[in-house]
């Protein structure tokens, strides 16, 4: 992807964001570009450099996962990885009304099968050198 290719964005706190254009991200959700119906999505947000995601901040200062950024995490890796991105100190302002709230028990067993596989990959990887 050349720079024309790209999207600028302006950040809180004088960060820059070098995206992709909205022709990339076409017929899915984006945080940047279609941000879908979720509970926090007209909350501010803020790309967290430190955990590779896209933050929301509801009205109590917490931070949470955007919606759609864990969507496409989901889409460009696996449900284990993407699990990796979803646990947060949740209050619930980022869940659904009607949606079942999935346990930190159950976040936790994803982040530690991913890590699992991670380790796993890892260790072929470095016996193949």
């Amino acid at each position: 992807m050349n720079l024309a290719d790209r999207d600028l964005w302006s950040m809180d706190n004088d960060t820059t964001l070098i995206t992709h254009t909205s022709v990339h991200c076409q017929g899915f959700h984006c945080p940047l570009h279609n941000p879908s119906d979720h509970p926090l999505a007209g909350a501010p947000m803020k790309w967290d450099s430190s955990r590779n995601l896209m933050v929301r901040f509801c009205e109590h200062g917490r931070w949470h996962p955007d919606t759609d950024d864990l969507a496409y995490k989901h889409r460009a890796h696996s449900a284990h990885v993407a699990s990796l991105f979803e646990m947060h100190s949740c209050d619930g302002c980022c869940q659904e009304q009607d949606a079942p709230d999935p346990t930190m028990l159950t976040k936790f067993f994803w982040a530690c099968t991913a890590l699992k596989e991670w380790i796993k990959s890892y260790l072929r990887r470095s016996r193949i050198k």
